[in-house]
C-alpha cells in the first residue's frame, strides 16, 4: 500500500504502485467474505452457545454490513485508506466484546465467537496501511478486546487461558506479516513505476532523435535536388548564368534557403496538383538544356502533398541523373493515372550502370526510392551498361498496375520506334528492388508483366 500520510487521496500513485493496493484490497476482502460465511455458519449451528443470541445475530449484522461498506468503498478508490482501517479496528473491537460477554463459558476464545477470525482480517488490514506504530496499538486493542470478551469464562477457570494467549497473539504475527508483505509489494510496484518511466522517458527521446534524423533527411534532400543541383549544372558549364530561366531557378533556389533558414519549408506551393509539380519539374529541366518529352495521361486531379511531393521530388532526381550521368541529351517521362493512383516512368537511352556493381548514391537511395516509400508508393531503377536507365514511381503502393521493366522488348528510343532493344539479352540486370510499403503482396515491379502500349513517350 501507498505510504501513509505521503499521498492520501491516491493521487500521483503509479500504475505498479496502484496494482499492490488493489491486491490487498481484493485479498483481504475475499478473507473478509469467507471469515464472514465461516461466522454464519458457525452462528447457526452453534447458536446455542450464545447466551443473548439476538444480540450476537445483531451485532453479526452490522459487522456484515460494515465489511460491504468497507470493502466497497476500497474499491472504488483501489485502496483501503487509513481512518477506514481504523475504524474497521473500532467495529470489531466492540464485535469481540460483545459477543464474547455472550457466548457461555469456555466458547469465547474459540471459533464460536466468529468475531475472532474476522479480527484477523482487520489486524492485516492495519498492518498493511497504517503506520508501524499505529497498527501496533491497533493490534493490542483487538487483543485485549478478544480477552476482555473471554474474561468471564477465564476467571471462572471454564475458558482455556492458551487458547486465549495463543488467538490474541496471533493478531500480532497476522498483521506483522502483512505489514511486511504490503511494503514489499509497494516497493515492487515502486521500482516497476520507475522503470516505466525511464522506459517511457528512453522512447520519447528515441522518438524526438528520429524525428530530428527524418527532419535533416528531409532538408538534405531538398537541398539535394534543388540547389545542389544547380550549383553542379553551373559548376559544369554549358549554361548561360544571364539567362531567365536560369536566373528563375536561381531565385527559387535562393528562397528556398531563406525559407530553410527561417524554418517555413513545409509545402513548394503545388499542395496536391501534381499536374502543375510535373510541370515544374519539366521547366526546371529544360531550363539546364535537357530535351525532356513529356507525356501526360489521365492524371488525377488531386493527390495528398505527400504523394506529389514524392513523385515530383523522385522525377526531378531522376531528369537530374540524366543530365549529369547519362551522357544523352533527352529523356522521356511519362505519367499515368490509373484507379486514382498514379505511375510515372523516367526512360533515357544513355550509357547506364551494372546495379551490382555500383552502388546507389544518395539521390537513388533518398530522393527516389526512400521518399516514395515514406509516402506510401514504391520505386525501382532498372539499368544496364550501354543500354540507359528506367525509373519508375508507383503511387500508391497497392495499385494493381503493370510494371514496364517486366517486358523483354522495351523501347528506349523515341515514340516512333527505331531502337528496339532486349534489357535481359543484353546483360541488363533489373534494379528495381520494388521498394514498398504496406502491401500485402510484397513482391518486386521487376516481377511484373508489362501491358502492351506502355512504352517511354506513348
Amino acid at each position: 500500500m501507498a505510504e501513509p500520510g505521503s499521498d492520501p487521496d491516491g493521487a500521483g500513485i503509479g500504475a505498479g504502485v496502484a496494482r499492490a493496493d488493489r491486491f490487498v484490497v481484493y485479498a483481504l476482502a475475499l478473507f473478509r467474505g469467507l471469515q464472514l460465511v465461516v461466522g454464519l455458519v458457525v452462528l447457526v449451528l452453534r447458536v446455542d452457545q450464545y447466551q443473548r443470541v439476538l444480540l450476537v445475530v445483531a451485532m453479526y449484522a452490522a459487522t456484515a454490513g460494515w465489511s460491504v461498506w468497507l470493502f466497497g468503498r476500497a474499491y472504488r478508490r483501489g485502496r483501503v485508506r487509513a481512518p477506514d482501517a481504523v475504524g474497521d479496528v473500532a467495529v470489531i473491537g466492540v464485535a469481540l466484546l460483545v459477543v464474547g460477554v455472550s457466548a457461555r463459558g469456555g466458547e469465547a476464545e474459540t471459533w464460536s465467537n466468529w468475531a475472532y477470525s474476522a479480527g484477523t482480517t482487520t489486524t492485516m488490514l492495519a498492518g498493511a496501511v497504517l503506520p508501524l506504530t499505529v497498527w501496533l496499538a491497533c493490534a493490542g486493542l483487538l487483543a485485549a478486546a478478544l480477552t476482555g470478551g473471554a474474561w468471564p469464562g477465564l476467571s471462572a477457570g471454564a475458558a482455556s487461558t492458551s487458547n486465549a494467549i495463543g488467538n490474541a497473539v496471533s493478531y500480532f504475527t497476522l498483521g506483522l506479516i502483512a505489514y511486511a508483505l504490503a511494503r514489499y509489494l509497494n516497493s515492487t510496484g515502486r521500482r516497476i513505476d520507475e522503470a516505466n518511466r525511464r522506459m517511457l522517458a528512453a522512447e520519447v527521446a528515441r522518438a524526438a532523435e528520429r524525428a530530428r534524423f527524418e527532419d535533416r533527411i528531409t532538408r538534405y534532400r531538398e537541398l539535394h535536388d534543388t540547389v545542389l543541383q544547380t550549383l553542379t549544372a553551373l559548376a559544369r558549364g554549358g549554361l548561360d548564368p544571364a539567362s531567365e530561366e536560369v536566373r528563375a531557378r536561381c531565385a527559387r533556389d535562393s528562397d528556398y534557403v531563406r525559407r530553410l533558414i527561417e524554418g517555413d519549408v513545409d509545402s513548394d506551393g503545388a499542395g496536391g496538383d501534381l499536374a502543375r509539380a510535373m510541370e515544374q519539374v519539366i521547366a526546371e529541366s529544360t531550363a539546364f538544356g535537357l530535351r525532356v518529352h513529356y507525356r501526360a495521361v489521365d492524371l488525377p486531379s488531386q493527390l495528398p502533398d505527400s504523394a506529389v511531393a514524392a513523385l515530383a521530388g523522385g522525377v526531378r532526381e531522376a531528369l537530374s541523373n540524366v543530365h549529369r550521368h547519362a551522357g544523352v541529351e533527352q529523356a522521356w517521362v511519362t505519367v499515368t493515372g490509373e484507379l486514382g493512383g498514379v505511375v510515372l516512368r523516367v526512360v533515357d537511352r544513355g550509357v547506364g550502370f551494372d546495379p551490382q556493381t555500383r552502388p546507389e548514391g544518395f539521390g537513388l537511395t533518398q530522393s527516389i526510392r526512400a521518399r516514395a516509400v515514406e509516402a506510401g508508393g514504391m520505386a525501382g531503377v532498372s539499368s544496364s551498361p550501354g543500354d540507359g536507365t528506367i525509373v519508375e514511381l508507383i503511387w500508391p503502393a497497392s495499385l494493381p498496375t503493370l510494371s514496364l521493366t517486366g517486358r523483354t522488348d522495351v523501347h528506349h528510343g523515341d515514340p516512333g520506334g527505331g531502337d528496339r532493344r532486349r534489357p535481359d539479352a543484353a546483360g541488363g540486370h533489373d534494379g528495381l528492388a520494388g521498394a514498398r510499403s504496406g502491401h500485402p503482396h510484397d513482391r518486386s515491379i521487376g516481377q511484373r508483366r508489362s501491358r502492351p502500349g506502355s512504352t517511354p513517350g506513348g
